[in-house]
């Protein structure tokens, strides 16, 4: 007789644990799909090969939206194929203040950065209503909606961790000349007549081709050297690790990288050999933008800037060919700093 009087309470019980271990699972994989679908979002923010937006300014909200929403199939949950999702794009304040995603058009200030949201939700006519229950039933409950939101950010550094940057430091001055800090892009050359001082043809349309070499002044603009971070470095052996490791300790804005010029063909060689004209494997390199380029002495780091190099001469006129780009993409990059074209790894907001 107990044991007919209390069925029906061990069966609610145990129907109401399958409710509450189905919901919860259902709602794991909508937080697992949005977490998915946002970082497949927010790496288009920038210029990427894998984007199609190589020519577009940053941040690239259209494309990024694209990316996070098409991502959204390729996730389930409650055994079924997700369709839908909210994608929404703004700048998120890294301080929390104001809090939340705060929406377009906007002008950002100095601790607000491009991100994007992603909200999944199974409620009515979205991905299938929400998760059936069955104790539910009982109390005339037959469903429950359930959603799942995750925002991404993607910052501009302001320190970088040990070997993350190479050992090439340019003015500020020089930095400002070929970068469109309104579209967050370099400047493209509008005739292909050399710039002054210099004999390089540009290609219309392309960012600038300039020299950074200590002999190199753009009007009153210092060029660029060899920097060696935190130590003075005479040696040319020393330089030509650095080329090879990069910073052997982490170098944030404010402070100081020593400028080391050099003119040893034995330094170009190897940066011709992983240019763009060589392995490619120092193509798109992260530098220290400095105040001033000062020889034989510290220099203030103002932010970190991306060059592409595309050869380097250590001939009679000894330079590093480069451009600005804003395709470098910092595994070592942290904080946050100007934006100059380099970009921490994307990440979820907390």
């Amino acid at each position: 007789m107990l044991a007919a009087l209390l069925l029906p309470l061990v069966l609610s019980v145990s129907a109401l644990a399958v409710d509450v271990a189905n919901v919860m699972v259902v709602r794991n994989e909508l937080q697992n799909a949005a977490d998915a679908s946002v970082l497949a979002g927010v790496q288009c923010l920038y210029p990427r090969t894998e984007c199609g937006n190589l020519s577009s300014p940053w941040p690239d909200w259209t494309t990024s939206r694209q990316r996070a929403a098409s991502a959204v199939a390729s996730n389930a949950a409650d055994g079924a194929t997700l369709q839908t999702a909210s994608v929404d794009t703004g700048y998120w304040n890294l301080t929390g203040s104001p809090p939340g995603l705060q929406s377009l058009p906007m002008i950002p200030k100095s601790n607000d950065t491009a991100a994007i949201r992603v909200t999944i939700r199974k409620t009515g006519s979205e991905n299938g209503g929400g998760v059936r229950l069955y104790l539910g039933k009982v109390f005339g409950i037959e469903v429950m909606p359930l959603s799942a939101s995750a925002v991404a950010v993607i910052t501009s550094p302001g320190n970088v961790g040990a070997g993350g940057l190479f050992p090439i430091a340019m003015s500020k001055c020089m930095y400002d000349n070929y970068w469109d800090a309104t579209t967050g892009s370099p400047k493209l050359a509008t005739k292909a007549s050399s710039l002054p001082g210099q004999s390089i043809k540009q290609t219309v349309g392309q960012p600038y081709q300039f020299y950074i070499t200590s002999g190199y002044k753009s009007g009153s603009c210092d060029g660029g050297d060899w920097t060696t971070f935190a130590q003075d470095l005479s040696s040319t052996s020393a330089v030509q690790t650095l080329i090879q490791s990069g910073n052997p300790t982490t170098l944030s804005v404010g402070d100081g990288t020593w400028i080391q010029p050099g003119s040893k063909t034995a330094l170009y060689a190897p940066v011709n050999a992983c240019s763009a004209a060589g392995d490619r494997s120092c193509e798109f390199v992260t530098i220290p933008v400095t105040n001033k380029v000062t020889n034989h002495a510290y220099s203030s780091v103002s932010a970190f800037a991306c060059l592409r190099i595309l050869s380097a001469n250590g001939g009679s006129g000894k330079y590093v060919l480069v451009q600005m780009s804003n395709q470098c993409v910092n595994p070592k990059a942290g904080g946050s700093g100007p934006g100059y074209g380099v970009f921490s790894t994307p990440k979820l907001a907390s």
